[in-house]
């Protein structure tokens, strides 16, 4: 059997493996969803169309987690098969390395990652704009539905309100208590035994009409009288949602909201000084953006390994052990994040840190895989405890 023969043979299997994990783990994200989702239609209201469009915005932020999840998994099962049955050692004896089993499942892992690319740097802040989009229009539209009713909603930012009753056909809530820290650090507090919600769709506004209440304003936390008390017969409270203009410029964006594009230019135009730290956070997300399309690569040079030296252990402990190669590299490039933007670490060393340690690892551990050397972390991983627990 020539090599080619049998290197379409592993990407044949591959690429089945991949499309039924992809399917599978979609499916399992999508289900924590589908409480809210339907929620959204029985509770709130909200029209099928809108459920549906939500649904298809959801998908490529789950994708951008389960494809590689999902390519690492084929790759584990498709090597890991081939080892119980054997399968490894005869294209061995037949003169094929494994550098040359690993020829298909590089090129396919480059189809892989440009499908990732394009779902890191456009679809996934993309969809998430148009999910935001959404909510704003079923406000607009359903304006009580963007508030439940005895229960603390903080989905405008800078407010906290809560209704004791919500009539949603006529947008009318009776009981209300608001947070309102939009103005300054110090909290305004708000009570009024009625309310209406009023929308404007030409400003893209929400108007909370207050009647017979009192606004609370500690005027100064130094003093023990610094409490002002104002009591009103009618009171407005502007919510704006934000301009759709703003939205497509990407100018008030946050940096998850952008594309890859718009925090290039978020980063050129934030030259001041004093924005330091929304500069780290746009540096951050702009290096995540180019790091997440390289997971698949890195995963498989991980996962030829160790499906290959899983017929000498349990295989749902190498099952596990993939899944734990997962976790540990987002932890890690989440780890780094956090210090860049919270700690200032040096954006480039500290994001790339991560992909480069896996990516020697996992170079490491296919060589020594294609020289027949004894590889099996799971027991060499017992050893070494062993040893250690000898030495103490």
């Amino acid at each position: 059997m020539s090599a080619f023969r049998i290197q379409t043979y592993i990407a044949r299997e591959v690429v089945v493996n991949f499309l039924l994990s992809l399917t599978l783990f979609t499916f399992i994200v999508l289900l924590s969803r589908l409480l809210k989702l339907t929620d959204l239609v029985i509770g709130s209201g909200v029209s099928l169309g809108s459920v549906a469009r939500l649904f298809l915005a959801m998908m490529p932020s789950f994708m951008l987690i389960t494809m590689p999840l999902s390519f690492l998994l084929a790759v584990l099962l498709t090597f890991a098969r081939m080892s119980a049955d054997s399968e490894i050692v005869a294209m061995k004896a037949c003169g094929i390395s494994v550098y040359k089993m690993a020829r298909p499942v590089i090129i396919l892992s480059l189809f892989v990652c440009s499908a990732t690319a394009y779902l890191s740097t456009y679809a996934e802040p993309t969809g998430r704009r148009t999910m935001r989009d959404i909510a704003i229009n079923v406000a607009m539209d359903k304006a009580s539905s963007a508030v439940r009713e005895q229960v603390f909603n903080n989905e405008f930012p800078g407010l906290t309100i809560f209704a004791d009753k919500v009539f949603k056909d006529t947008n009318q809530l009776e009981g209300v208590f608001i947070s309102d820290t939009r103005i300054d650090a110090n909290q305004t507090i708000i009570t009024a035994t009625s309310g209406k919600l009023v929308t404007d769709k030409a400003s893209n506004t929400l108007l909370l009409h207050l009647k017979d209440g009192a606004i609370h304003r500690d005027t100064d936390n130094a003093q023990k009288d610094g409490l002002q008390i104002i009591n009103f017969s009618t009171y407005d409270i502007n919510i704006s949602m934000e301009n759709s203009a703003a939205q497509a410029s990407g100018t008030t964006l946050r940096p998850k909201l952008q594309t890859l594009f718009q925090l290039f230019n978020s980063l050129e135009k934030s030259s001041d000084p004093q924005e330091q730290q929304k500069r780290r956070e746009l540096r951050a997300e702009i290096h995540e953006r180019l790091i997440m399309p390289l997971s698949p690569i890195l995963f498989s040079l991980i996962a030829i390994p160790l499906g290959i030296s899983s017929h000498r252990s349990n295989k749902g402990a190498g099952f596990a052990l993939s899944l734990a190669v997962f976790m540990i590299y987002y932890m890690f490039l989440s780890i780094a994040k956090t210090l860049v933007i919270e700690q200032g670490w040096p954006t480039s060393v500290t994001m790339w840190t991560p992909s480069i340690g896996f990516a020697v690892c996992g170079s490491f551990f296919l060589i020594t895989c294609a020289k027949e050397r004894s590889f099996n972390p799971i027991s060499s991983g017992f050893s070494y405890l062993k040893r250690l627990g000898k030495k103490t």
